[in-house]
This record gives structure tokens, sequence and C-alpha cells, in this order.
């Protein structure tokens, strides 16, 4: 009988390491996503907004908003809540101090959207699948204002 070569070993391993993998990769259980369209709020923040843009958004207040792009159009959802304020920046004085100054004839503005959209385990997506999460940049529009703004926070 022949003595053990650690060469045939590790061949022996990859063998089986390789068979393993490709076991995983086609012959392991199958996971599928499933989503159910449900019901789910979202906060979009905008900033430095003249007064005739806040009247619109007013005015817009229970309307349907949809995306804008040129390649596609989702919808939004609905304004369901609109929080106004004056617009705020820092400004440095001459000695060094930071203080916060109100942004004349400019408002600051979180827009509160309802949606029924896609609900999984990835996150929320509009009925056209666009993701819906925190940070992302929107530009949408309505029947009286297109707006471009921050997803604050996703609410169920």
């Amino acid at each position: 009988m022949k003595k053990f070569n650690w060469i045939d070993g590790i061949i022996i391993l990859l063998v089986f390491v390789l068979g393993a993998g490709v076991w995983a990769r086609f012959g392991g259980t199958v996971e599928r996503t499933t989503a159910k369209t449900s019901e789910f709020t979202y906060k979009v923040d905008i900033q430095r907004v003249r007064q005739q843009s806040i009247d619109a958004l007013y005015a817009s207040v229970g309307a349907e908003f949809n995306m804008e792009d040129k390649a596609r159009t989702d919808d939004m959802g609905t304004l369901v809540a609109l929080d106004v304020r004056p617009a705020m920046r820092e400004v440095e004085l001459l000695d060094g101090h930071t203080v916060l100054s109100e942004v004349p004839k400019r408002f600051d503005a979180t827009l509160t959207l309802s949606l029924r959209g896609n609900v999984n385990d990835y996150g929320f997506f509009t009925p056209q699948l666009s993701n819906i999460g925190a940070g992302a940049k929107v530009t949408m529009k309505s029947k009286y204002a297109k707006i471009q703004g921050n997803i604050a926070a996703v609410l169920k």
C-alpha cells in the first residue's frame, strides 16, 4: 500500500469543496422574495423654497404626486400633510462664532406622502418598483407643484 501524499489530499479536498459549491449554487433550496402590497407613509424634506412653491404645495394637499423622470413616471403617492418652517442657515460672525439665521423669503418644508406600494424584506417600493428609502433624492410633480427633495423617513 502506498503512503499518503499531501498533494493527493489537497486535490481530494478541492474536489469536495467544488462539489459543495456547485450543490449550494444550483441544488440548494430556492428562496423567493415575496412582496405584499401595503399602505405606508414617508416624509420628504425640501429646503429653501419660495412662497409661491409653498402656496402650490398647500393647493396640492390631497393630490397625487408622480416621479419626474424622463425614462419613467412612477406614482409617488398622495400628499397628506405639509409642515412649513422658515429656512435657516449657519452664519459665521466676525468673532468666529456661528449662529443660525433665517433666510429671507425662503422656507423649508416636510411633506408627508401616503402610498400604496410594495413592501418586502428589502424595503419599500412604488407600484412600479422604484425604491423609497431614507436618503434617496427625488424629484416629484403634481398638478400645481414640482419639487426636489430627500426622503427623510419611511413609516409603516
